[in-house]
């Protein structure tokens, strides 16, 4: 009976090497920024990607606890070595308000933050630290995956920008006699045209009741395969294409948002070929002086 366990074990030793060099293969020939620490926050692997994306080599940090540096002037933990250290309760001191619990991963957090020592004027990225277990329960380390959505950011900032804006802009032409509407008028045109124009999809909703859809941007149709009108036609549209698991957590969260400032949420949407598809969503509660009820502004 020993003489099986013994064999068993040769067996399945090179299994689990075979299968961590198809790990490694896949997140060094993937095109997101990753890397990997053991459980003594030693840096056991640096992708390509992360190469381009840091400018420094894997060669200059593997073996090291060095993969700070591509992110900070100065040493302090990453996401992945706060997992490791299991010090969950930590990363607000050093995320702030800025992370969440993956709702698609155990033992994993996502974040979004700006780091200015990236690239000549600072990057914007998304990144995601899940730990990894020994098959019997003992960490092994972590991965942290990062994704750069710096020109996300500069568009989500451009039609908020814009959107402000067009509120001063109303405010001040109203007290011009004669003019009003006229005013209006052209600078509705000009942010249908700039919303039209931007590769995201942009809409408003009430801010009560079912949240029903009062404007959406001709590009849904290239992302959802649906037309405008099915969102602003319909009041139950949108809320009908929430994947079931998502849709409580989701209208709860527009239920909860009375604040000013943006808000964020992802969920999956069935598209008009019944798969379904991760939005991002960002909006935030406008109050314009001379409507009756606030609405949401909003991108996906």
């Amino acid at each position: 009976m020993k003489r099986d366990d013994a064999s068993n074990r040769h067996v399945t030793v090179p299994l689990a090497r075979e299968e961590l060099e198809l790990l490694m293969g896949c997140i060094g020939g993937s095109p997101i920024p990753a890397f990997v620490i053991d459980r003594h926050h030693r840096l056991i692997y640096w992708n390509r990607a992360l190469e381009e994306l840091s400018k420094i080599s894997a060669d200059e940090v593997i073996g090291t606890n060095q993969h700070w540096r591509a992110f900070y002037s100065s040493r302090r933990p990453c996401l992945a070595d706060l997992l490791v250290e299991g010090a969950v309760t930590d990363i607000p001191q050093w995320y702030g308000k800025k992370y969440i619990k993956s709702p698609l991963i155990a033992d994993a957090y996502e974040a979004t933050d700006f780091f200015p020592e990236l690239g000549e004027k600072g990057r914007w990225l998304r990144f995601t630290a899940a730990l990894l277990r020994d098959p019997r329960g003992p960490v092994l380390g972590a991965v942290e995956t990062l994704e750069d959505i710096t020109e996300r950011k500069a568009a989500e900032e451009a039609l908020l920008k814009a959107h402000e804006e067009l509120e001063a802009r109303v405010r001040e032409r109203t007290a011009e006699l004669g003019r009003t509407n006229e005013i209006l008028q052209r600078t509705t045109d000009q942010l249908s045209l700039l919303l039209e124009s931007l590769p995201i999809v942009s809409y408003t909703r009430n801010a009560s009741g079912g949240y029903e859809m009062t404007f959406v941007s001709h590009s849904v149709t290239e992302i959802t395969g649906y037309h405008p009108r099915n969102f602003t036609g319909h009041h139950d549209f949108w809320q009908e294409q929430l994947h079931p698991d998502d849709r409580h957590r989701v209208l709860k969260f527009l239920r909860e948002t009375r604040e000013e400032g943006t808000h964020h949420c992802q969920y999956r949407f069935r598209a008009a070929d019944q798969t379904y598809r991760w939005f991002s969503d960002f909006w935030r509660l406008v109050r314009m002086p001379d409507a009756p009820a606030p609405y949401f502004v909003g991108i996906w």
